[in-house]
């Protein structure tokens, strides 16, 4: 890591012991260090109560491990997350709650939130599908946690919600993008079979309820803690869509929540008793299923191109990459299409 980000970290750390620590002396703080991740790099600080303030500067380039120098679309990520969670602040109800934005550093794009408590929900939702297998009550409890994010997603559609003429182009061209992108690894019939069936698909002129959808929602975001209280940490950039938009990037998230395990090995997905309550569509017209049925395909896509790019970042003998692209990324993805291609008319 580069002095200028240790600089960094070193400027926040003073100004926010100052804006939210204030009389405290600094050796009864827990201070951590940078942690980098893909898509931002993150630290917090905590007092001997358990108040912690956590820090997150985003960046766009998954391979620089440093926090210094900003890039412009840093920046804006910075600025669009801000304001996605200062929206939910006044829009999301319910029992599954949004990490609390307190305020934005833009000198040094520094969202600063409320640390949560908690570990990770897709763990316990996993542990309780394998288990469901043979004990059906552990599906019954999956299925619990999914019709509490249900309720509080169709109470954000409500509260953010406006009629809209629906418009489906910019969705077909890049789901036409990906397509072609992953020409090499889809196979045959299921790629021509899939450009045929979007080429169908209009924007008809009929009027769609939309939202202000979260291009963030994965269910790897998502926390719980020991009292079954369940807070999403990253929203994401806030985006006008079609209300099923958010189901449909939570439930991919969800179908893949095996990836890296040997269970995605043996193509193995989420029991559909755990998914039930998250798939309801008792509330959705015609047209809003079959939009659906389109945006799960391109949630799709998009994963299967984020876990290419992801190995060929994997310094690993040719072979082995080839048989994981192949027998792992290729094979699992192609089934999932295949599944999915019944469901677009």
């Amino acid at each position: 890591m580069n002095q200028s980000s240790l600089e960094l970290h070193r400027t926040l750390t003073t100004k926010i012991i100052k804006d939210y620590f204030l009389g405290e002396s600094i050796s009864n703080l827990t201070i951590s260090k940078w942690n980098i991740l893909d898509y931002s790099s993150v630290f917090s600080i905590e007092n001997m109560d358990s108040k912690g303030i956590f820090v997150k500067v985003p960046k766009s380039n998954v391979e620089y491990d440093g926090v210094i120098p900003l890039l412009d679309k840093d920046i804006q990520m910075g600025k669009d997350e801000y304001d996605s969670l200062s929206y939910l602040s006044e829009k999301w109800m319910g029992n599954v709650r949004f990490v609390k934005a307190l305020e934005y550093y833009p000198k040094y794009n520094a969202i600063i939130t409320e640390k949560v408590y908690g570990y990770d929900l897709f763990l316990l939702l996993k542990k309780n599908d394998l288990w469901g297998r043979l004990v059906p009550s552990k599906l019954k409890k999956n299925n619990e946690i999914f019709s509490l994010i249900k309720k509080s997603l169709d109470d954000y559609h409500i509260a953010s919600l406006a009629h809209e003429n629906f418009r489906v182009k910019s969705d077909l061209d890049k789901i036409i993008r990906m397509t072609n992108k992953l020409s090499p690894y889809i196979k045959r019939k299921y790629y021509y079979t899939l450009l045929d069936k979007i080429s169908k698909y209009e924007d008809n002129g009929r009027v769609l309820q939309y939202c202000q959808s979260l291009k963030g929602l994965d269910i790897r975001n998502f926390l719980i803690d020991n009292k079954d209280r369940i807070t999403i940490l990253d929203p994401g950039k806030r985006k006008s869509e079609p209300r099923v938009a958010n189901i449909s990037r939570l439930f991919v998230t969800c179908q893949i929540m095996y990836w890296g395990s040997m269970w995605f090995f043996l193509r193995l997905s989420p029991s559909g008793v755990s998914l039930k309550s998250l798939l309801d569509r008792s509330n959705l017209n015609n047209d809003e299923i079959r939009i659906l049925n389109l945006l799960i395909i391109k949630e799709y896509l998009k994963h299967w191109i984020m876990a290419n790019n992801a190995l060929d970042k994997k310094k690993w003998a040719f072979f082995i990459k080839f048989f994981l692209q192949r027998f792992y990324i290729g094979a699992f993805y192609n089934k999932i299409i295949k599944l999915h291609l019944k469901e677009l008319n």
